[in-house]
């Protein structure tokens, strides 16, 4: 019994080839690094893959060729996305206010422009008046020279496009009283 069963283990390892022979191969999987299976035998190919291949270059499957062009976004250097029916890298605008933006400014998720930040963001103010801040601001004194600053409401579960780049939404008093909190002396430069 134990005969048979050994005899049939080394059949069925003689039908086996080592992982990249130059013999017949299925796909690229049982061909070495940098080997593909082309007309069904393992050859040297520039390229198996996109990751074989330089930043806005993709790998040509048909003949295993760097092509300069892209793919997906991953072929791109960073600022640019695919536009996939041309091949070509093109600069995206923002995607992320915190990210792409530059101080102050927001970015447009509808025309993926960054836009100064409309608001009294950091505007000195009077504690001591109504309304100094607009009706989506609020006066709050930040330190014992009594200095003022308008901080605008903010919404926490927008993330980091909350507020302005440079700004942080942050709970004011602790009570969910969320504004876009910035060192405005430094802003003002006082």
């Amino acid at each position: 019994m134990i005969a048979r069963a050994s005899l049939a283990l080394l059949l069925a390892f003689a039908g086996c080839k080592q992982h990249g022979s130059s013999g017949d191969c299925v796909d690229d999987g049982d061909c070495a690094e940098g080997q593909a299976c082309v007309n069904k035998a393992c050859q040297v190919v520039d390229c198996v893959s996109t990751a074989d291949c330089g930043i806005e270059q993709y790998c040509a499957k048909a003949d295993h060729t760097c092509v300069d062009g892209c793919e997906g976004d991953e072929d791109c250097p960073a600022g640019d996305s695919c536009d996939v029916g041309a091949h070509s890298c093109v600069p995206y605008g923002c995607r992320e206010t915190q990210l792409d933006c530059d101080y102050g400014e927001v970015c447009n998720q509808d025309t993926h422009v960054c836009e100064k930040a409309q608001g009294p963001y950091c505007k000195t103010c009077d504690p001591f008046s109504a309304g100094g801040c607009g009706q989506h601001g609020t006066c709050y004194v930040i330190d014992y020279y009594y200095d003022a600053y308008c901080f605008v409401d903010c919404n926490p579960d927008l993330g980091s496009d909350a507020c302005p780049r440079g700004y942080e939404c942050q709970d004011a008093t602790g009570l969910g009283d969320n504004v876009c909190f910035a060192d405005c002396t430094f802003i003002n430069g006082q």
